[in-house]
């Protein structure tokens, strides 16, 4: 029962992973910004995974079909304007 909600599991990770990378990045110790840029990378993969997993063995529900976009945009804008607060400068809000 479980592996049927990987897909979406992994989608919800990545809506909460959103509030974590704000905190890395407003964090003035360099560490904490590698580590934002890892998650990045960690939210990246799994949204390949997520998209893979569920296409592959047909797993696509009603509630992934909208938590998936969200997750993904949610993100997007998160960095975004992180990166736009931090760096107003060189990331502009058109």
């Amino acid at each position: 029962m479980l592996h049927k909600n990987i897909p979406n599991i992994l989608s919800i990770f990545r809506i909460l992973m959103s509030p974590l990378f704000i905190l890395f990045m407003i964090q003035d110790d360099p560490y904490y910004r590698i580590v934002s840029f890892f998650l990045i990378v960690i939210v990246s993969i799994t949204d390949f995974l997520d998209g893979y997993y569920a296409r592959t063995f047909n797993l696509i529900t009603n509630l992934g079909k909208y938590l998936d976009p969200i997750a993904d945009k949610l993100f997007i804008l998160t960095v975004f304007f992180t990166l736009h607060f931090l760096l107003p400068n060189y990331i502009h809000i058109w």
